[in-house]
């Protein structure tokens, strides 16, 4: 098997204004993909599978070969989804989930709602966290204001646990969050 050497998505830098750079991007990992004899792609990040979705819109790109690449994403929560799980009783007695704003059709939601069940404080949907794709940089004052509004939203407090199943909510979350609350991936939970 050929060693794929796969690249970010792309959708940052598209989304950012940089269309050349983000297009190069989805390219080379169409390339590394096709080269690696077009296996499934496990995605751990919920911006990064809505990220790589795009490649069937982006001009200039082998719309069937994008489209057979989209076809081999597969989230990682949708294949733990029928595994059996144990709980630590070192847990936090309270443990939240913010919902990226790309969830990829709730199955990360649903995964840490069959893992810890009525433990988890599922929060609403929709409650962005400032992350915003480039809100940060566009507009740091909306960005703050807006992750006001999610911790206010989540209550989270001293001790609590948040999960999340997007990277870059991860590092927005982490900035922001009050005083002794920890934020992490759902993977960082699970292993």
């Amino acid at each position: 098997m050929v060693q794929a050497e796969f690249n970010c998505c792309g959708a940052t830098l598209t989304h950012a204004g940089l269309a050349q750079e983000g297009r190069d991007a989805a390219l080379a990992n169409l390339a590394a993909w096709d080269a690696a004899g077009r296996p499934r792609v496990l995605t751990l990040c919920a911006s990064c599978q809505a990220g790589l979705e795009e490649y069937t819109h982006l001009e200039g790109l082998d719309k069937g070969l994008a489209q057979a690449f989209v076809g081999s994403l597969t989230p990682l929560s949708v294949l733990l989804g029928n595994c059996t799980w144990i709980v630590e009783p070192t847990a936090p007695e309270r443990i939240h989930f913010h919902h990226p704003c790309h969830d990829h059709g709730g199955a990360d939601t649903r995964l840490m709602v069959s893992i810890l069940g009525d433990t988890l404080q599922a929060g609403q949907r929709g409650n962005c966290c400032g992350m915003g794709g480039v809100m940060q940089l566009a507009r740091p004052d909306m960005a703050q204001a807006v992750s006001e509004s999610c911790w206010q939203a989540m209550g989270a407090t001293a001790g609590d646990l948040v999960l999340t199943g997007c990277s870059g909510c991860v590092l927005t979350l982490r900035a922001t969050a009050p005083k002794g609350v920890t934020v992490a991936h759902w993977l960082d939970a699970v292993l």
